[in-house]
């Protein structure tokens, strides 16, 4: 049965755009429908988690989100907020922001409509297709798809997909058509009216009460809380009283009777927005069934209390993506378990966020003077016990009952901390090199110079291509250049810690036995760990990497048949993985220039990953492991250029406004990366003369890889170039003639 695309996904607020963005990394084929025509330019959430911009970092947005939507504003409020009692005396200061485990503020602030904008944009950029002014209206699961039909402008439209994914908020109605049970969170359910200000004079709104504050005003006369939105913006929450119309929420004179006394008015400031909610919590019982899933408020409602209400979608998302990509790549697996293990765990973690939520609104809003009286006595002895939502819920997708995972408890399950690598010339977080799409195996500086060597050779190739697993050691070319990541493992004596996508904490070990041990249960936990996606020679099949029995290392002089042999066998367990992923691919509906410039996005992101592993390479022995990475990624790159041919192949002619697209696609995003993951490659040539995989010698493997890699690329632009319009095929040679430079230019370095 033919898809019009892999995923569907309901909803383009910043939960549904982050997902689908995440999916489209994986190289994957995503639609997205939401029923208004244009972004809400209104401010609604307005606080944003650290993990949550770890995200958007590993998906390159981080320096866009900073221009217009992000503002870190520690140094301008202070880092507690301020619980005020009955009496106007302060309660508590509650520690809010302050360094987190990524390294950066632990809390920021944002301003949704850009926010949305950015990620839109990321998403048209990348070939994701945003289809507005088209809503829901019946969602069906079938053991083998998912069909949608939806009203747009021209009518009815039914789509079909692998999976779908309800993004649609609190009303959701993918939630109502496929019937997932709703659990409400009993509560005090007050309405509340929220009041967005921008300041119209210089200066003014860092004269305004509470400026340089956040406060939660328990006054029983009229409990209220002052925020601090951007820079720009401020916010506050006004509970409305018994015998308040919510109509009092358009009524201007009413709203600035109440923000007066922080010194706020017409004169200074511009209302942007005044709404009235009242938000009840709650969650589904469970976030999937079959192939439709929630994410995001359609999946649990957190009240505005703890503002936790994006950040948990995002973290929805974020943990859900990685599984997708495995249903995806492969169908047969027990992916129902996956996602049954998803819902648990986020589950877990969300419905004590709402519960605190709901608790917090049951203290505030208390407005008989007697009672609240009592509340600030009873709160002042209650010990403070802040939740905390970098802890997944139980069970889940981690090693807890693991032989080691006892000791490393408040560890695993939990996010991994942050800071900054160097590896070759570039500096960044785990997730600037990484991204968030990839397994890891990080390995202590201190403790088993060859652990990686100790690993079973089948389970690193497996932990490679099924888990897109990469190994990070700090020492050699890769270093912790502030400390943190080695000061972890000196806590805990650890010597790796293997991470989902994710970036939680599958399991900790303290020995190389114990993080095979893992691996092992982590690709069982998925169901994948039969999947034949390697097969190596009977002999091979349980030496450790390294282990190259009465072979001398040392001998670098081989009989060129013995040469050619090793090769075709190299070659031939290369592409085992590359015809597994090819036969696992979803069949698309069309081929057209969208899909095609998908497929140079995903040919972008697979050379950068082959890019940055290459520059971790640090020869030798002990670079065994990451040469094994260096031969899946190559062949990954090769899959997305056969992949990406073919679709152009098959595609219409474009027009010129595609042949335009496609061509600055080439231009702007494959062209520079391309050329710089070469100059990485020609840099490190002496290192591959000392390296060997098997009896291969690396140059020699590394040429051959080259010329493959240039062979397909010349078929794939003479296939986009069949499909230019005139103007376009007479320039495109000169970009592809530039590309063969770069390419000859390699193979001649290691031919010499």
């Amino acid at each position: 049965m033919k898809h019009d695309c892999d995923v569907l996904v309901v909803g383009a607020g910043p939960v549904g755009l982050t997902l689908a963005l995440l999916l489209g990394s994986y190289g994957h084929r995503i639609i997205v429908l939401e029923r208004h025509a244009a972004i809400y330019p209104l401010p609604r959430a307005v606080n944003l988690s650290h993990d949550v911009l770890r995200v958007w970092d590993g998906l390159g947005l981080y320096y866009d989100l900073f221009e217009s939507a992000v503002a870190d504003v520690r140094g301008t409020v202070s880092d507690e907020v301020e619980i005020i009692g009955a009496s106007g005396q302060v309660l508590r200061r509650v520690p809010y922001n302050g360094p987190s485990k990524t390294g950066t503020s632990r809390t920021f602030r944002i301003h949704q409509p850009a926010l949305e904008k950015v990620l839109e944009t990321a998403c048209q950029k990348r070939g994701i297709a945003v289809i507005r002014s088209t809503e829901v209206e019946n969602v069906l699961n079938t053991d083998s798809h998912v069909e949608v039909s939806a009203q747009g402008p021209s009518g009815i439209q039914n789509w079909l997909a692998q999976f779908a994914v309800g993004c649609d908020g609190a009303n959701s109605l993918v939630r109502r058509s496929v019937g997932f049970p709703f659990i409400d969170c009993p509560g005090s359910n007050t309405t509340w009216l929220v009041v967005d200000v921008a300041p119209t004079v210089p200066g003014a709104g860092e004269k305004w009460k509470d400026f340089h504050n956040a406060r939660v005003h328990m006054n029983p006369q009229r409990p209220h809380a002052s925020v601090f939105g951007t820079p720009q913006r401020r916010r506050w929450e006004l509970m409305l009283l018994s015998d308040e119309e919510i109509a009092k929420a358009s009524d201007s004179g009413f709203i600035w009777s109440l923000i007066a006394e922080f010194g706020c008015n017409p004169e200074n400031a511009l209302i942007e927005k005044s709404a009235a909610f009242s938000s009840k919590g709650g969650w589904c019982e469970t976030f999937n069934k079959g192939r439709i899933l929630l994410a995001g408020d359609a999946a649990h409602v957190t009240p505005t209390f703890i503002g936790q209400g994006l950040n948990s979608g995002v973290r929805d998302a974020n943990s859900l993506s990685w599984r997708i990509d495995l249903a995806l790549r492969y169908p047969e697996s027990n992916w129902c378990r996956m996602f049954e293990d998803w819902t648990s765990e986020r589950s877990g973690g969300v419905q004590e966020l709402i519960k605190a939520s709901v608790a917090m609104e049951a203290r505030v809003t208390v407005t008989d003077l007697e009672q609240a009286m009592r509340r600030d006595v009873e709160y002042n002895q209650r010990p403070f016990a802040p939740q905390n939502p970098e802890k997944l819920g139980s069970p889940g997708m981690y090693a807890l009952n693991s032989e080691e995972g006892e000791a490393f408890h408040d560890e695993v399950g939990s996010l991994f901390i942050d800071g900054t690598l160097q590896i070759g010339d570039r500096h960044g977080r785990l997730c600037d090199h990484f991204g968030v799409q990839s397994w890891l195996i990080f390995l202590s500086p201190v403790g088993e110079s060859n652990s990686k060597t100790q690993i079973c050779s089948d389970i690193i190739r497996r932990f490679s291509v099924v888990l897109n697993g990469k190994i990070v050691s700090i020492g050699n070319d890769i270093h912790d250049t502030t400390g943190v990541f080695s000061a972890w493992f000196m806590k805990y004596g650890a010597l790796g810690v293997l991470l989902r996508p994710d970036h939680y904490i599958y399991g900790v070990a303290r020995t190389a036995t114990g993080l095979e041990s893992l691996v092992r249960d982590a690709l069982c936990h998925l169901g994948l760990l039969g999947e034949e996606t390697v097969t190596l020679k009977p002999e091979l099949q349980n030496r450790p990497v390294g282990d190259f029995g009465s072979q001398s290392i040392a001998t670098k002089s081989f009989r060129r048949s013995d040469l050619n042999i090793n090769m075709l066998l190299l070659k031939t367990i290369a592409f085992f993985p590359l015809i597994t992923l090819t036969l696992s691919s979803p069949l698309l509906s069309k081929r057209d220039e969208a899909s095609v410039l998908t497929g140079i996005q995903k040919i972008a992101n697979a050379t950068i990953t082959l890019n940055n592993t290459v520059a971790s390479y640090p020869g030798g022995i002990e670079g065994t492991i990451t040469a094994v990475e260096i031969l899946s990624d190559s062949f990954a790159v090769i899959n997305a250029i056969v992949c990406t041919t073919n679709d152009a192949k098959h595609s219409a002619n474009f027009t010129d406004a595609e042949s335009e697209s496609v061509a600055e696609a080439f231009i702007a995003t494959l062209v520079p990366v391309v050329e710089s993951s070469l100059a990485t490659i020609e840099s490190k040539k002496a290192d591959f003369e000392d390296g060997f995989l098997g009896i291969a010698s690396l140059t020699s493997l590394v040429e051959t890889i080259l010329k493959e890699i240039k062979s397909d690329s010349d078929d794939l632009a003479t296939a986009i170039i069949a499909k230019l319009t005139s103007t376009w095929a007479s320039v495109a040679p000169l970009i592809v003639a530039e590309i063969d430079d770069a390419f000859d230019k390699a193979i001649a370095t290691f031919a010499s």
